[in-house]
């Protein structure tokens, strides 16, 4: 909850209600871990945390724009990645 905080703040995106986190899929499988999703004004971020391939995928859906660099960025220092990789997909 504190990432989304923090990554909203930074991205200036104004959040919407509360960030839900919760353990989902079957556990002992490659599935199980967190989910999270936040509300944000211009649509929403979503995100789910793998312990079994020590992963995090991250999705910042919106229609404003913000720099998906920048977010890339502070989400690795923020989870201490050794790597990641970026999509972007840009809204016309």
């Amino acid at each position: 909850k504190k990432y989304v905080v923090e990554l909203c703040e930074l991205i200036k995106m104004k959040r919407y209600g509360p960030c839900m986190v919760e353990r989902f899929g079957a556990p002992g499988t490659d599935l199980a871990g967190l989910s999270m999703f936040q509300f944000i004004e211009t649509s929403c971020i979503s995100g789910h945390f793998s312990p079994s391939t020590n992963a995090a995928y991250i999705n910042i859906f919106s229609c404003a724009d913000y720099d998906p660099e920048m977010a890339r960025k502070f989400t690795e220092k923020f989870f201490g990645a050794r790597n990641s990789k970026i999509l972007v997909n840009a809204r016309k």
